[in-house]
Order: structure tokens, then sequence, then C-alpha cells
């Protein structure tokens, strides 16, 4: 009986756990009163990692075929703070530490418009190497944004939406 007893406790032990894992899957997100500007260029920009980090870039690209000037600002995330964010067909970068990392990409409120469920993953990085992500965002003017994609991409793919993109340079409102 001790040992029912025992196995019992540890298997509510990691239901429990498990639970609270699910329970704030917002967690890799930032707050949700932080708003970006965005500045975007043209120009190229060449990333390196810092040594001993990785380098991560996340793309987006979007499809809003029934709305002109509908680009979409999109807040990223990562292991709980806002790290930047993009706005139509454009890309950023940044360097991580090796490890486990947990990605989040949210819709930028808007005055008006309501804001869509969140986009989770997560990643583990290796020093060195380079990730790329991609946020795919569908528009419409009758739905307001949903995100049919954020998964990793392809470098191939990668190297091709970033030469069609604009770099976001992006920094929190005051």
């Amino acid at each position: 009986m001790k040992s029912f007893f025992v196995v019992f406790l540890f298997v509510f032990s990691l239901f429990a756990v498990s639970a609270v894992a699910v329970a704030n899957p917002q967690s890799a997100c930032g707050q949700s009163d932080v708003h970006f500007d965005i500045k975007k260029d043209n120009g190229e920009h060449v990333a390196q990692a810092e040594a001993g980090k990785a380098l991560v870039y996340v793309i987006q690209d979007e499809d809003h075929p029934d709305c002109l000037k509908c680009d979409v600002t999109t807040r990223v995330g990562l292991d709980g703070s806002w790290i930047g964010a993009n706005n139509g067909d454009s890309y950023f970068f940044f360097s991580v530490d090796a490890g486990q990392h947990h990605l989040c990409a949210d819709r930028q409120p808007e005055i008006g418009i309501s804001t869509k469920p969140i986009a989770l993953l997560s990643f583990t990085a290796e020093a060195g190497e380079t990730y790329y992500f991609r946020v795919h965002a569908i528009y419409g003017a009758d739905r307001g944004a949903s995100y049919s994609d954020f998964a990793p991409v392809d470098a191939d793919e990668a190297q091709y939406l970033i030469s069609i993109s604009a770099y976001a340079n992006s920094r929190p409102k005051k």
C-alpha cells in the first residue's frame, strides 16, 4: 500500500507540473501593453551572432488580398520578453544563448481591431548556428489578422524571403 501511495504521489506531481506549464502558454510573450514603432529599411543588413551565441531571424510575409495598406505589426517575444516586431513583409534578427527557448508571435493591438490568438513555438539553440522562423500573416478587412504559419523555415527559403523583404528596425514606444 505504501508503494502505491508513493507511485500515486509521483504521477500526481508529474500531472501538476505539466498542468502548470500548460496553464500559462503566453509566458513566452511579453507584457500586453508594449507597442513598437518600426522603421523599415530596404538596405542590406548582414548579421553575425555574438561569440558563443546563436543567430535567429524572424521573417514575416503577408497575404491580404482584399485590403490595401493593411500591413500587420507582429510583436515577437522570446522567453517572456518582447524582443522586436515586424510590419508587413519584413524581418529582423537577434542573438541568443545556447539552450531551450520559447518564441511568441502576437499581433500588436490596434484601436478597433480585435487581435487573434498568439502563435507559439520552442527551439533549442546551439552556439554558432543560425535559425530562421517565418510568420505568415493573413489579413482581411473583415476578419482581422491571423497566423496560418509560425514555424522554422529552410535556410534557402529564408534567404529568398529576406531578399524580397525590408529590414524592420523596431523600438518599444515610450
